[in-house]
């Protein structure tokens, strides 16, 4: 009884009340083709459902570890890398309190943004706070997850301290009933993490832990770097890409090949050509520093009967480079970045231009959502908390949550943004746009440019009248009313008569 015999046993003993299915017909499992074995396209392993959601640790890290290999040595990937960082945080994500105490949100923005300025926010003295958000976003991209602890000084200086995925791990000790270095409730509640820090691990506390990750699965308990779909595709690439050049420099290293005729002992004594040894072998004739200098590549000295032929290197062809191509693409879908905005934008004009420039701007923005509500928030609060009870900030008044906060993004990417400053701004005058919006969309505070304006305003004025300088004020024309345009309106009027 062959495979497919047995297929059909196997599948008439699981619903044995349906009829007998015509012939071919069983290829549907179910009504549901997809469902169904086939030899006609290639084999999907498919493991169980926690093996897919949650991974092994030696699967996870061994994807990780590639990432991280591919980085630094995959340039495309890298490039990924460092748009995120360039459009998702720029100069980095800033902080801006927005309590219903207006003496309270300077003094409290003023002190964030002045710890997260420094290098002193952060537990090893050499980032500040925006450089960490770099780093926390290209973590997401390789291991898809960071873990920020938050730590204090002797002096109860809040300051936080970044720790890879490879460092949050089980130690292998007695009594360590983590799960991938994580302790859990009965619930899936993370209790606490298995930090290695230096040669040893402390067990922190999840109440002193900040776990971002890429949540794409119920019940999922670590992060998946998001080249995890395209590591193979990246490999294939470079490799080829490695075996064109090498095939290149292969043809090229041939210069030229020279055949030298020798003669028979006899003949070289009565003639001026090399004799033979001894042994009849033809010695080989000396090389010609002349010839190897004209040359940069090697000269290739042949005997006598000795031919070869040079192939003239076909790569990289059209269909090599439109092959090529698409494995970057895959690469770049991976990340849900456009391959025109990661690789080539000018190739794209029109409606296209802008639809790509919109997918990645929406891929930046879903990564600074995901840092600001898993991170920043719980961040700016525990730093302002610290601050108060320390008494360098005072309680703001009452019915005011010291933790409402607002947050200044990088400016949006446009294609045009002469064109779209016009438009703005357009909209701005009649109301249909407000200023934190318009702000926003070029990386600015609201509240303080308000402020900067009004200061200034006030400032030219006290200025002007100091000085007895008249202000310019420019008064519009009244509706329906327009400039003169003939000879009598622009007359001027005679008062000879009045003046004598």
């Amino acid at each position: 009884m062959g495979f497919f015999d047995k297929l059909k046993v196997y599948f008439n003993q699981q619903a044995p009340a349906l009829p007998l299915a015509p012939a071919k017909a069983w290829y549907s499992q179910e009504g549901y083709e997809a469902a169904t074995f086939t030899r006609d396209r290639g084999y999907i392993q498919t493991p169980g459902t926690e093996s897919m959601v949650n991974p092994s640790e030696f699967t996870r890290s061994e994807i990780t570890r590639m990432s991280r290999y591919l980085i630094n040595n995959y340039p495309l990937a890298e490039r990924i890398a460092s748009l995120v960082e360039i459009y998702g945080i720029g100069a980095g994500i800033s902080a801006n309190a927005s309590t219903t105490d207006p003496d309270f949100n300077k003094l409290a923005t003023d002190a964030f943004s002045n710890w997260a300025g420094n290098v002193f926010c952060t537990a090893d003295n050499e980032m500040s706070f925006y450089e960490a958000q770099k780093v926390i976003v290209r973590e997401l991209l390789i291991c898809g997850e960071v873990f920020i602890v938050l730590i204090k000084t002797q002096s109860g200086y809040p300051q936080v301290m970044l720790v890879n995925s490879e460092n949050v791990t089980t130690s292998g000790k007695d009594g360590d009933d983590s799960i991938d270095g994580i302790y859990f409730s009965d619930y899936g509640k993370a209790l606490a993490y298995n930090v290695l820090t230096g040669t040893s691990f402390q067990k922190v506390s999840a109440d002193n832990v900040i776990h971002i990750k890429r949540v794409k699965n119920i019940g999922q308990k670590r992060g998946l770097g998001m080249f995890a779909s395209s590591l193979n595709a990246m490999r294939d690439h470079k490799d080829m890409h490695n075996l064109i050049k090498k095939s290149l420099k292969t043809q090229l290293s041939m210069a030229v090949v020279v055949t030298k005729k020798v003669l028979d002992a006899e003949e070289g004594i009565t003639g001026n050509l090399y004799p033979a040894d001894l042994n009849g072998i033809p010695t080989t004739a000396p090389t010609n520093s002349g010839l190897e200098r004209v040359y940069g590549a090697s000269v290739k000295y042949m005997q006598e009967g000795e031919d070869v032929k040079l192939l003239a290197s076909e790569h990289p062809s059209a269909n090599v480079t439109e092959f090529l191509e698409l494995i970057m693409r895959d690469v770049c879908l991976s990340v849900s970045l456009p391959y025109e905005f990661v690789v080539n934008p000018d190739k794209l004009n029109g409606t296209a231009v802008r639809f790509s420039i919109s997918d990645a701007a929406a891929f930046f923005g879903s990564l600074q959502t995901l840092l600001i509500d898993n991170a920043l928030n719980r961040i700016y609060g525990w730093v302002i908390a610290s601050f108060m009870k320390a008494g360098k900030l005072p309680v703001p008044q009452e019915n005011a949550l010291p933790w409402d906060v607002t947050y200044t993004c990088p400016c949006s990417i446009t294609v045009d943004q002469g064109r779209m400053s016009n438009a703005e701004i357009a909209l701005l005058q009649a109301g249909l746009l407000n200023r934190e919006m318009y702000f926003s969309a070029r990386g600015k505070d609201w509240k303080k440019e308000t402020d900067q304006l009004i200061a200034e305003s006030k400032y030219l004025i006290e200025q002007a009248q100091t000085n007895g300088i008249p202000l310019p004020i420019v008064l519009p024309l009244k509706p329906g009313t327009a400039p003169a345009d003939t000879q009598a309106d622009t007359q001027l009027p005679d008062h000879t008569e009045e003046a004598a």
